[in-house]
């Protein structure tokens, strides 16, 4: 009896999560299967790209993390820094992109970076999209991204993600592409209003609460006084050399 009742139970608790796997990712499918964003041309959005603007992903394949975990349609984000006329992308990744010599496959390095903004968009395999910050980033701002944009974060472990179920925080010495971005605009005190008024921070809201707060920032006022917003999420196309 002591047998059956316990291949009975694990039984059942195997079934509980293979129902509550497909309720989650059928819900995803609902919530965005028919989501579209106004399309807007690179070449036309190129001059007007400043830093603080977010750049949103969706790779051509659909990773598990998003519908049963984070039950967000974007896949990776990164934030534009300008540097003069250069432009730049501030990102944590483990992607790999073309070698521009020989057009073999690369890994890109696991951990924060700063990567050629153009190149990085050109060579993405999957769609892109922009959230235009309304008004550009003070100088102290501007200064202050330049310094942290480039520091270097490693792309958190599956180990460290298990931690995370767990509700174990490791985002003082990891952090994902959607936790970098959250980092980087606590530290432009960017955070959006009703968090900074308590002293709390987007990063803070954990490894998979952080993703949605960041795809999710079009219109909410940022900063205690709430004096900067991002736009609406716009689809972004590439278009520089569709003559070549």
């Amino acid at each position: 009896m002591d047998e059956f009742w316990g291949i009975t139970i694990l039984l059942f608790i195997i079934l509980t999560i293979f129902v509550a796997f497909v309720v989650r990712i059928m819900t995803y499918y609902k919530k965005y299967h028919l989501e579209r964003h106004e399309k807007t041309r690179l070449s036309d959005r190129l001059a007007e790209l400043k830093s603080g603007d977010i750049i949103l992903f969706i790779g051509h394949t659909h990773g598990l993390t998003n519908s049963l975990f984070t039950s967000d349609l974007f896949t990776h984000s990164g934030m534009v820094v300008r540097d003069g006329d250069q432009l730049f992308l501030s990102e944590a990744t483990v992607d790999s992109q073309p070698d521009p010599s020989t057009g073999e496959e690369e890994p890109m390095v696991q951990a924060s970076q700063l990567s050629p903004l153009l190149p990085r968009l050109k060579q993405y395999p999957g769609m892109m999209f922009l959230m235009r910050l309304q008004n550009p980033l003070t100088e102290a701002q501007k200064e202050t991204l330049l310094d942290r944009a480039d520091v270097v974060t490693p792309y958190p472990t599956l180990f460290q993600m298990l931690k995370a179920i767990c509700r174990l925080n490791t985002h003082t010495y990891s952090r994902h592409c959607m936790q970098h971005v959250a980092w980087l605009l606590d530290e432009l005190r960017l955070t959006p209003k009703p968090l900074a008024r308590t002293g709390d921070t987007m990063l803070e809201m954990g490894f998979f609460r952080t993703s949605r707060a960041v795809t999710t920032l079009s219109g909410k006022p940022l900063g205690y006084d709430g004096e900067n917003m991002y736009g609406p999420i716009r689809e972004l196309l590439y278009d520089l050399d569709v003559c070549d």
